[in-house]
């Protein structure tokens, strides 16, 4: 498993130089801002939102128990799993470290993503309601939103 994780990151790291060397230009600002957005977008940090070194965040990834916010299997099949990812899936003004996801029997239903462990958290929770809901009051609520 841990080389499985090095070998991702080492990848991870030479695909972001590669990608720096085709967006670099002579425009030294541009170079600057592409920099600094490189930067922002390859942060990581831990659940409660302090910075860590990729190497912390390998180690926790690691952890299946730390990584796991919730998960819930719903009388339908559909399994819903919060997760966190720790690395940035957003932009720099809207960074992104938690995943809930859907899954029926088929694979992959919905994709939500959250900044914080608290908006992570309370995503899974209104998902799980949502689904949870017969058909008939699903309708009606989304009538009432019309």
């Amino acid at each position: 498993m841990k080389n499985r994780i090095k070998r991702f990151l080492k990848q991870e790291q030479k695909y972001i130089r590669n990608s720096l060397q085709d967006i670099r230009t002579d425009d030294t600002i541009s170079t600057i801002q592409t920099t600094e957005t490189t930067h922002d977008m390859l942060s990581y940090k831990n659940k409660l939102g302090r910075s860590i070194s990729i190497k912390e965040w390998g180690a926790l990834l690691e952890k299946k128990e730390y990584s796991r916010v919730a998960l819930s299997v719903l009388k339908n099949g559909k399994r819903v799993s919060t997760v966190w990812l720790g690395l940035n899936h957003g932009s720099p003004d809207h960074p992104l470290y938690f995943e809930t996801m859907v899954f029926n029997s088929k694979g992959e239903e919905l994709c939500e993503r959250y900044e914080t462990l608290e908006q992570a958290e309370m995503g899974h929770k209104r998902i799980v309601a949502d689904l949870s809901q017969s058909w008939i009051k699903r309708l009606i609520n989304w009538f009432n939103k019309k």
